[in-house]
């Protein structure tokens, strides 16, 4: 069989294989090797300590497995971190191809133009602008896993097959054991895919989102029974969820802040461009609109709402979380439902008209060659802030490097000048000064680029890591003497008897 004809009959696995070679591409700085400041604080409790007072705390189940898989080959943070992530490409264009397949069932699709565009913007659902954060932590892997089972469940739900709504929420069980955080997109996906089956059949686009959050809910119930579970066996706390009295305050902190969400992106992706790119899209579906004929006026205005909608619930679905815990309210990877936005608008584009697959030659339209030009340059928009973003995070773990040489040095100095051995590191927390957590020789802001010496959750672990020693971080109260001696102090570190002092910002 000559090649031509073996890539003709297998092409899933060849656009499979070409997508996992692209996103190795894309994410090689990530994969040579890059410290997270999650994974300064693996590497100083461990994995045993971290699997029990995180992972199996917050439900994770996949999570603490993995890490026990990691404990049992004996494999660094470097080793599991590259494992990880290289499992998260290949589990992620799963999802991509998952979404790719089922679509093509709904759309005609001539030739390998038309399936390349398919392809892309597919691609884009999942490899959005927020996804970085995904892949910046150690459980990359299981993150990925978290969306793969998402959307398993949403087309199980939509395609109404035997048990397809437990199959559905078999799956969303195994997404929110795996990550809570992704869980929002079970509800726009799901939207997206009724809307494309069912074009014409509201009662059936009703029912089917109404059944996603009724999953989406079971599921969280099931989380919360196995975080209870897990708290009686092992004797932990969970400390992430607010307590009930905070929910009407978390709402309106959510509501006061949602625009700011929406035109800062979390700072993963430039200012105002995200809602630029929802204007222009609905722009391009109006004018769309108005010129087909082959459709009634109700049709017309059936397609712009489900556009809307699909806004409306993407917005929705990625703060509903925030309603009982205000943390990482500002990360985006609990943004994925907005981030996948963007390409789940252009899939619903490419289905609901024929600006992207059409049916004849002469419907190439100056409208349908914009809307394939603002694809590729959104494709190309992640892609290079992705890279960006990567590029300035290595460069923060450089300078970490460099700030905790110079730590040494400085503990190594009093050390010979008081006789006094350093064994402990207290962190003390400045509030309201968040940009101070920041490199001056880093342009970009946003979680990827925290400095781990200035954040109070990783500081002791990333001063470790680099500088080899085996520092105890002490906890409890200061005394009023020694503090006012650290905060008088213009360094960010000061040592006093056996103990370093470290202010950190980011909290």
């Amino acid at each position: 069989m000559s090649l031509k004809k073996w890539c003709k009959n297998n092409y899933n696995k060849v656009l499979f294989v070409s997508l996992c070679v692209f996103s190795s591409i894309v994410y090689i700085q990530f994969i040579i090797g890059h410290y997270a400041t999650d994974t300064y604080n693996i590497a100083y409790v461990g994995y045993d300590t971290y699997m029990k007072n995180w992972y199996l705390t917050d439900g994770r189940i996949f999570s603490a497995i993995f890490l026990f898989i990691m404990k049992i080959f004996n494999l660094s943070v470097e080793s599991a971190n590259t494992i990880s992530l290289l499992f998260a490409i290949v589990i992620t264009n799963i999802s991509v191809m998952k979404i790719f397949n089922w679509t093509e069932k709904y759309v005609q699709i001539k030739n390998i133009k038309e399936k390349i565009i398919l392809l892309i913007i597919c691609y884009v659902i999942f490899w959005n602008f927020t996804y970085i954060e995904n892949m910046y932590f150690l459980e990359s892997s299981i993150m990925a896993l978290s969306v793969l089972f998402y959307t398993m469940s949403a087309i199980s739900l939509v395609e109404k097959n035997k048990y397809s709504f437990l199959k559905a929420l078999m799956f969303a069980i195994l997404g929110i054991i795996s990550y809570q955080g992704t869980i929002g997109f079970l509800f726009i996906l799901t939207a997206l895919l009724t809307f494309i089956k069912n074009p014409k059949n509201y009662k059936a686009n009703i029912v089917d989102i109404v059944k996603s959050g009724l999953i989406a809910g079971m599921a969280v119930i099931v989380d919360f029974a196995i975080v209870a579970i897990v708290e009686n066996l092992i004797g932990t706390k969970q400390t992430r969820l607010s307590d009930f009295t905070r929910i009407f305050l978390n709402i309106k902190i959510i509501l006061r802040n949602t625009k700011d969400v929406l035109t800062e992106t979390c700072n993963l992706y430039p200012e105002n461009l995200f809602i630029i790119w929802i204007i222009a899209l609905l722009a391009i579906l109006f004018v769309y609109e108005i010129k087909n004929k082959d459709e009634i006026i109700k049709e017309k205005i059936s397609v712009i709402l489900k556009y809307i909608l699909l806004v409306i619930l993407a917005i929705f679905s990625s703060s509903v979380i925030y309603i009982i815990s205000m943390s990482g309210f500002w990360a985006g990877r609990l943004r994925f439902a907005i981030g996948s936005l963007i390409g789940i608008l252009f899939l619903y584009i490419a289905t609901q008209t024929r600006l992207f697959f059409r049916k004849e030659a002469k419907e190439k339209t100056f409208v349908s060659d914009v809307t394939i030009v603002l694809l590729v340059i959104y494709f190309l928009t992640v892609v290079v802030f992705n890279v960006f973003f990567m590029y300035e995070h290595r460069q923060v773990n450089k300078l970490e490097k460099q700030e905790s040489e110079r730590i040494l040095e400085y503990i190594s100095k009093y050390e010979e000048e008081t006789k006094n051995e350093v064994k402990k590191v207290q962190v003390i927390t400045i509030e309201c000064e968040e940009e101070k957590s920041y490199y001056s020789q880093v342009a970009a802001h946003n979680v990827l680029t925290y400095n781990g010496l200035s954040a109070n959750w990783s500081a002791v672990g990333c001063l470790n890591f680099f500088s080899q020693k085996e520092l105890i971080e002490e906890k409890g109260e200061i005394s009023q003497e020694i503090l006012y001696e650290v905060m008088d102090n213009v360094e960010d570190e000061v040592c006093i008897g056996d103990t370093i002092y470290m202010k950190c910002y980011m909290y």
